[in-house]
């Protein structure tokens, strides 16, 4: 019995009433006190003996009383902070738009008479150009896709269905692409597809095995040109490629300006289908950003504030759009990596990705910077905000930073949860970068209306460590209340102050808004969008019971691979990655196959597919299993992550049919009964997919054949085999399958009697 069911869910811990507490102390008397002889109300000892049941009974009331502040506190402890608000996000389309769309564009669109706000994610410069042919040149073939881009529920495969090297997709447009920036959006088609895996709260770091090249026509030849961001990993998902405008296309014979995608090296592990391609489209995300001012009033301890929204958005992980101005930041972060004093900024560089910091310096101050280093650089905050070891108090003495901050990441760093070690550093670099960073959380100043004076408010959990000089504050967020202290533990705001709180509110699931809604701006003039998918992502704020369920799931959630299963499970659970199968193999060792190695274990993962009977992974596809394993593997463990060997079985045998029975269509049975069984992925005995190393014996295909429908009988069962180094004749013996080998169906022959 494991910890979590060895305790009921609802103990009820108060369970007897006072009478029955001091009834059974004085049953105890005899036993412990037998000199103790008068048990009436009148003796002394009988008085403290009900005080103590009284006690007892009041303590035991309290400890069964767990409230959700209790809960929240065991929680925390446990690592586990309830989920909160999350906006949606959305693809939007400005189809006709002509003016530069800015990150941070305010767009609101009406759900039942309300207006639900969004805001873009990204810049956009509007392009002219209209998409007007897509053609697919593989194997030989030339397929014109322009009309399946053109409907909704229609899908094609860009490079073909049948993947090779060398496969093209061309996109041809009625006017050059010239601007500053273009970005296509390529939407693919995922509804037949199980969802990618997951593994806690680990980021998904995708390596794509297929490798491709753009290249435009310049009116004599494809010439090559850079992406500055891929957000789709060679179309492994949905998302965006952006580059700069190509000012030298020239137009073909009839009048088409051509950019081309090739599938240089590498392959698919599943064949991408696209469902859209799209020009003119961002990403906008569901929050409104929110200003509220309160004149305090008489000064009295826990002084309260009620808002009107919830601020729901305390993000820690720092987005593109947090940097407002990116020129001036960049250059702060270039001066302050030449000065050799300690100093906050001095001390964040240290911290950073040293191919990303090399990317900052060479950066051309006089230039707006592009995607990719604005990228690179915010790739450096996210791993500053998980260093335990960054705060020291020589180089951040002098930032304007709340003491109780300050004595936790200087004494409890190393100790504190991921989650909270992530907001903290966020609020220091906040404080590092002042007016630089945009607060993605609740933010509380009161001001002094005679000289305009602001002084910042810091959130805590509760006032237990705070002084009667700090600036702290509580919010409930059931409530949406901001509690002040009693001057005492946290300071009381003074008379006649004005106190703003400023945030950042989202509507959660609600914003999930259908497809083919218009959008209207907010502040630009004649600038329309509309949604072409549903928007997702939006989820509401996780309740305490839901917390508790998924803290119990965390206990049984695997972290460390100590045994196979461990492997196994771990595998299938790669962050990003669609596993269909795992298997771990211990004491192997793919270099040395022929001698047990007792630390080694060999890991045999089969990708998902789309049709096909060998799903192969690539290259890239092994080391991000490898990597994921890698982190949980034991120290002393050497993990190896190899690619199955696939081996074709053919069957020849002698077939009796029963009378009235069609020779063709038995045949046509036998063969698909053969394939579904010796098939890796479906195949088997329980049709989970062939068992790895798994012999395949001539008994079991007399089984399957005398099975079939219009089959009276089956004699002369013969195997052969066809590996990669290997080929085995017919032969009535079974064929043996090496312990990382699965079987697939081959062509089979079979004679009637």
């Amino acid at each position: 019995m494991g910890l979590l069911e060895g305790f009921p869910e609802l103990a009820n811990l108060d369970d007897k009433k006072y009478d029955e507490l001091v009834e059974e102390a004085r049953i105890l008397l005899a036993r412990y006190a037998k000199d103790w002889t008068d048990h009436n109300v009148h003796d002394p000892g009988i008085t403290f003996l009900e005080l103590f049941a009284w006690l007892a009974e009041m303590q035991i009331y309290q400890i069964n009383r767990v409230t959700d502040a209790n809960y929240k506190k065991f929680l925390k402890l446990a690592g586990i902070y309830p989920a909160e608000l999350e906006p949606a996000r959305v693809d939007i389309n400005f189809k006709d738009a002509t003016g530069e769309i800015k990150a941070g564009e305010k767009f609101f669109t009406l759900i039942g008479g309300e207006k639900i706000y969004f805001e873009t994610e990204e810049n956009l410069i509007p392009t002219s150009a209209i998409l007007k042919k897509i053609i697919t040149v593989a194997n030989s073939q030339k397929i014109d896709n322009t009309s399946a881009n053109e409907k909704d529920d229609v899908y094609f495969a860009p490079f073909g269905e049948n993947v090779a090297q060398g496969a093209t997709f061309k996109l041809g447009f009625n006017t050059p692409l010239k601007e500053k920036e273009i970005k296509i959006t390529f939407v693919l088609f995922e509804e037949d597809l199980p969802a990618p895996g997951s593994h806690v709260d680990e980021i998904a770091q995708i390596i794509p095995s297929a490798k491709v090249i753009w290249e435009y026509y310049n009116g004599s030849e494809w010439k090559e040109f850079p992406i500055k961001r891929d957000t789709t990993k060679a179309f492994n998902r949905s998302g965006r490629i952006v580059f700069n405008g190509l000012a030298d296309m020239k137009a073909d014979k009839d009048g088409y300006y051509w950019i081309q995608c090739r599938l240089k090296e590498g392959s698919y592990e599943i064949v991408p289908l696209f469902n859209k391609i799209l020009l003119n489209t961002i990403c906008a995300v569901q929050v409104e950003r929110i200003n509220e001012d309160f004149e305090t009033g008489d000064r009295k301890p826990g002084y309260v504030v009620k808002l009107k929204n919830n601020p729901a958005i305390r993000d820690a992980m720092f987005r593109v759009d947090d940097i407002p101005d990116w020129i001036p930041f960049l250059k702060q972060l270039k001066d302050q990596n030449e000065k050799k004093e300690p100093c906050p900024r001095k001390r964040i560089l240290s911290k950073f990705d040293p191919k990303n910091l090399a990317l900052i310096n060479e950066w051309n101050d006089d230039k707006e910077p592009d995607d990719a280093l604005k990228y690179a650089a915010i790739e450096s905050l996210n791993g500053v905000s998980e260093c335990r070891d960054l705060y020291d108090s020589e180089s951040f003495k002098d930032i304007s930073f709340s003491d109780v901050h300050r004595k936790i990441l200087n004494n409890k760093s190393s100790i504190i949860p991921i989650d909270e070690l992530k907001i903290l550093i966020r609020y220091l670099l906040e404080a590092a970068y002042p007016d630089m960073i945009l607060k993605k959380r609740l933010i509380i100043q009161v001001k002094n209306k005679e000289n305009g004076a602001c002084e910042s408010w810091y959130e805590v959990d509760d006032f237990e460590s705070s002084g009667p000089e700090d600036t702290h504050y509580i919010f409930n967020p059931e409530k949406n209340e901001i509690i002040f202290g009693n001057g005492l533990n946290g300071r009381i705001p003074e008379d006649k102050k004005i106190i703003t709180a400023s945030y950042i509110t989202t509507l959660g699931s609600k914003g999930n808004i259908p497809k083919d809604q218009k959008f209207n701006s907010a502040g630009l003039v004649n600038i329309q969008g509309k949604n072409l998918k549903y928007a997702t992502g939006g989820e509401d704020a996780e309740s305490i019971e839901h917390a508790r369920e998924r803290a119990k799931k965390d206990c049984r959630e695997i972290y460390r691979a100590i045994t196979s299963k461990d492997y196994e499970e771990l595998a299938r659970k790669t962050p990003g990655l669609r596993i269909s199968r795992a298997k771990a193999i211990p004491n192997y060792n793919p270099d040395y196959p022929c001698i047990a190695f007792p630390n080694s274990v060999s890991v045999v993962v089969v990708p998902h597919i789309r049709g096909g009977q060998e799903p192969a992974p690539g290259d890239e596809f092994l080391r991000m299993v490898s990597n994921h394993l890698d982190r949980h593997r034991l120290i002393t463990a050497d993990v190896h992550v190899i690619k199955p060997e696939y081996i074709k079985i053919c069957v020849k045998c002698r077939v009796k049919v029963l009378k009235k029975s069609s020779q063709e269509m038995v045949a046509e049975r036998i063969k698909k009964n053969l394939t579904e069984f010796l098939d890796p992925i479906k195949g088997g005995e329980e049709g989970k997919g062939w068992p790895f190393g798994r012999y395949v014996y001539p008994s079991e295909i007399y089984q399957k054949i005398d099975g079939v429908e219009g089959v009276d009988y089956t004699t002369n069962v013969l195997l052969s085999s066809f590996a990669r180094n290997d080929c085995i004749q017919y032969q009535k013996d079974a064929i043996r399958i090496p312990a990382f080998g699965l079987v697939f169906s081959g062509e089979h022959e079979i004679e009637f009697i």
